[in-house]
């Protein structure tokens, strides 16, 4: 029996930020959503983050022991192995922030970062109804990066794709 099957899940967004205590198998127990501090300045939201992780987990009434990480879905440009934020378009002063070092030290979990776009997309891909193996691809006209391989990924798995994969 795994008694530390919970995550902290973050979704950073430029208006709101949503945080979520969620089960393994994918129940939320605790959801709060904040206005997004980001025009504070880059210490001031990683304050904000750190605090409003550590009310998600207190308003959870879990002890934080049974919490095994957290994942955010950030805005990018951001390298989710390392954890690192380059300089996203609507956050000033946030050029090579080792945001997940940074987070695991305070928040003393494991905590993986990827970009918000990505977290998204994976996310529909989990848990949608694809019985009729269709996908929708929402990109908003803006400067965020949707990466190609991801993309590739979604067309391979729909029947009779009329784009090429090589």
């Amino acid at each position: 029996m795994i008694l530390n099957n919970h995550v902290l899940a973050a979704d950073v967004g430029g208006t709101n930020t949503r945080m979520a205590i969620v089960t393994g198998n994918g129940e939320i127990l605790t959801f709060l959503k904040k206005s997004t501090h980001c025009k504070e300045g880059r210490d001031e939201m990683i304050k904000f983050l750190v605090s409003f992780a550590r009310e998600t987990i207190e308003k959870s009434k879990l002890p934080k022991e049974k919490i095994c990480g957290m994942g955010i879905g950030f805005p990018g440009p951001l390298n989710a192995e390392t954890g690192t934020i380059f300089n996203p378009p609507n956050l000033n002063g946030w050029d090579n922030v080792p945001l997940r070092d940074i987070l695991e030290k305070e928040l003393r979990m494991p905590v993986s970062i990827e970009n918000d776009a990505n977290a998204a997309a994976l996310g529909e891909w989990e848990v949608a109804d694809i019985s009729e193996r269709k996908v929708t691809l929402r990109c908003p006209i803006s400067k965020k990066k949707f990466t190609w391989d991801l993309f590739c990924y979604f067309v391979e798995e729909r029947d009779n794709s009329p784009w090429p994969m090589e």
